[in-house]
């Protein structure tokens, strides 16, 4: 109900970025696309955010339209050398506003949970080992600030309703 004529798109990301939904209108294939997102949605491990805003500013918006490009950011903001904050300076440009939602704990970091709920829970792991990751809510600050009217906003561990999120700051 939320989204009222506008086009969406979800992009998946880590070691690379993935378009899994392209700019649609049609939301039962966008919720679908949302549904399956799972750590394996792409190939490479690892965390490149600059390279995926890069990719969302190239092959998502169109560059020559300076207005009405919102990319909602869901990250823990760790990053391993891909310098998102020119990625977001250089899209600021191109007119997209960032509205990062930092999830995570900054303190001593947390397990990122892939299925189940309680005692079935289960945790992503790499070889055996549990992966853990601690939010670095400089960074998203950072990238929301280089682009016009960005905002940052904790999620923390909680949950959060994303149709509020976009009523509030969007619409």
């Amino acid at each position: 109900p939320a989204l009222q004529g506008d086009r969406v798109a979800v992009v998946a990301f880590a070691g690379d970025a993935a378009v899994v939904c392209p700019l649609t209108r049609d939301y039962g294939f966008f919720k679908w696309a949302v549904q399956g997102l799972s750590p394996g949605s792409v190939q490479v491990q690892g965390t490149l955010i600059g390279d995926a805003v890069r990719k969302i500013a190239a092959e998502v918006f169109d560059p020559r339209e300076k207005r009405f490009k919102d990319l909602i950011l869901i990250s823990d903001g760790e990053d391993q050398g891909s310098y998102p904050e020119v990625a977001a300076s250089v899209a600021g440009e191109q007119g997209v506003r960032i509205l990062a939602i930092g999830l995570g704990d900054e303190g001593r970091g947390s397990r990122i949970p892939v299925s189940g709920f309680g005692a079935e829970r289960e945790y992503l792991s790499v070889q055996g080992g549990e992966v853990w990751t601690r939010l670095e809510a400089t960074t998203l600050r950072r990238m929301a600030l280089a682009t016009p009217g960005g905002r940052y906003l904790h999620g923390a561990t909680g949950t959060f309703d994303l149709g509020t999120l976009y009523r509030g700051l969007i619409a």
